[in-house]
């Protein structure tokens, strides 16, 4: 049963769920504009090995927003908040845009080790143009949004094809109104060629304890840029067929495979 709280960092009110029922616990760290509930379909498995403990981003979810966001500040609410939570030898679940957090977990001997699902990284705009991308995380126009949540998902899971126009226009809204929150990351950091290579790679050339989780048919962060990273790095990757970026909304069960085969080694 999950439980919902908050916790001061720094002047920011950082919301969280959280589990414990006396399990391993792994640290979920969502993606770009979303939230700790973005992996609820997993969530939802019963009988887990682990229990999880997953925070909402500052200008997401129902956490406060009192600062400029970039991926440098979300490194630190991650890195204070596992401090605060005295989470020690975790591992640490990192999708899309969390892929950076949760790097820097490892990186800094917080978490033990990353499991890394579809995450930002220093190939991905070799194969998606920079302006796709943009309107995609933030869209001009309704139709624009229409085309991101779309390209989000590979399969027709729980209707979500059917719901489309709704899920869009949520997505609109929300960005309508935090844009300007997260523009700066969006263009300078996230889509910036410079700021993938210079300050993303080095979170993989250390090369601590980290592997893949992919959906071969995500369109955001592509099969065959992971796969690139993977070979340079010397890293296992998990590779999920006919499945899109919103991976633990489509595959849950295969993930859950993935996530109790690695609690088994690592404790």
């Amino acid at each position: 049963m999950f439980t919902r709280k908050s916790i001061d960092i720094d002047g920011e009110l950082i919301s969280y769920i959280e589990e414990n029922n006396n399990k391993p616990k792994i640290l979920f760290l969502h993606g770009f504009a979303s939230s700790g509930e973005s992996a609820q379909q997993l969530y939802n498995i019963k009988n887990r090995t682990y229990d999880i403990i997953a925070l909402d981003f500052p200008g997401c979810g129902h956490s406060s927003t009192k600062k400029p966001i970039s991926i440098e500040y979300y490194q630190f609410i991650a890195k204070r908040f596992a401090q605060e939570m005295n989470l020690k030898d975790f591992i640490v679940i990192g999708h899309s845009l969390g892929g950076a957090s949760a790097l820097y977990l490892l990186n800094e001997k917080v978490a033990k080790k990353a499991i890394l699902g579809a995450p930002i990284n220093y190939d991905m705009l070799h194969s998606t143009s920079q302006k796709v991308k943009q309107k995609w995380l933030l869209p001009d126009n309704l139709q624009q949004a229409y085309e991101s949540m779309d390209s989000l998902v590979f399969a027709d899971k729980l209707g979500y094809k059917n719901n489309l126009n709704k899920t869009a226009e949520r997505f609109f809204n929300f960005m309508s109104i935090r844009k300007p929150a997260f523009l700066d990351m969006v263009i300078n950091e996230i889509l910036n060629p410079s700021y993938l290579e210079n300050n993303i790679k080095s979170l993989y050339l250390q090369r601590n304890d980290y592997e893949f989780i992919i959906g071969e048919k995500d369109l955001f962060v592509t099969y065959n840029s992971i796969m690139s990273v993977a070979v340079e790095n010397n890293k296992k990757v998990h590779s999920l067929p006919d499945c899109g970026h919103a991976l633990f909304f489509e595959k849950p069960e295969e993930i859950n495979k993935i996530i109790e085969d690695i609690v088994k080694e690592v404790y």
